[in-house]
This record gives structure tokens, sequence and C-alpha cells, in this order.
């Protein structure tokens, strides 16, 4: 297969996927400790 310009794309389209994730899990790991720990 030929790598196509496609590529940059993607792994930029990665990158953003990634970033977006860590924050959704670190998100939602504080909110369940805060439902664990009583604040």
């Amino acid at each position: 297969m030929k790598k196509e310009p496609l590529a940059k794309k993607d792994e930029r389209t990665l990158k953003i996927v990634i970033v977006v994730g860590f924050v959704a899990l670190t998100v939602f790991f504080t909110y369940a400790l805060a439902r664990i720990l009583p604040i």
C-alpha cells in the first residue's frame, strides 16, 4: 500500500483521540474517587 498524505492526518487524529481519552479517564477517576471518599 502506498503512503498517502492522509497518514499525517491520521497521526494527528490519533493524538487527539489519546488526549481526549486521557482527559475523560482523569475526569472519570476524579469523579469516582469523589463519590467513594467522603469529601
